[in-house]
């Protein structure tokens, strides 16, 4: 499988590619809504995402012309938050959401942020190793955080700088 992180940079600069984002949305939609895990986003959050009205990053993996994960990250001065990402369940564990987080924490790295910080359901194990894998620790929990199903969420950071973005 070939990855590409082809959908650059959502932000309210001129460097903006909220277009490119927006035609994939149906698909990257379609991958969220199947995945019990993944933040459940309202229609109102990607119109907001869309409009640009906070920097933000948000990279599609893609095989063959077809979305296989997305990453949305809010990207505000020296800490940023992965705020979104999934990965097609026939994809998963094939390298697609580590290249994902890769690539949001390089593009971290070239804006000079200091951590980046996410946050998991506490039952997601395979999302939890990968994290820590990539180097993240917990940084906190919050109990019943998450509804349908409840579950707690846990709270991970990485110091930018220090990351590993290279293949292992």
């Amino acid at each position: 499988m070939s990855f590409r992180a082809k959908r650059g940079t959502c932000s309210s600069s001129a460097e903006q590619q909220i277009p490119r984002f927006a035609r994939d949305l149906p698909s990257i939609r379609a991958l969220v809504e199947a995945d019990a895990t993944a933040p459940q986003w309202s229609g109102q959050h990607y119109r907001e995402l869309l409009a640009g009205a906070a920097p933000r990053v948000a990279l599609v993996a893609e095989e063959s012309g077809e979305v296989r994960g997305a990453v949305v990250a809010l990207a505000t001065g020296d800490e940023w938050e992965i705020e979104n990402i999934v990965v097609a369940e026939s994809r998963r564990r094939r390298g697609v959401g580590k290249q994902l987080l890769r690539t949001v924490l390089a593009r971290a790295r070239e804006r000079r942020a200091a951590r980046v910080f996410l946050e998991v359901r506490a039952a997601n194990a395979a999302a939890r190793a990968l994290y820590r894998e990539l180097g993240f620790v917990e940084a906190g929990r919050r109990a019943g955080y998450y509804q349908n199903p409840p579950d707690g969420a846990i709270i991970y950071s990485i110091n930018v700088a220090a990351a590993t973005l290279e293949s292992s």
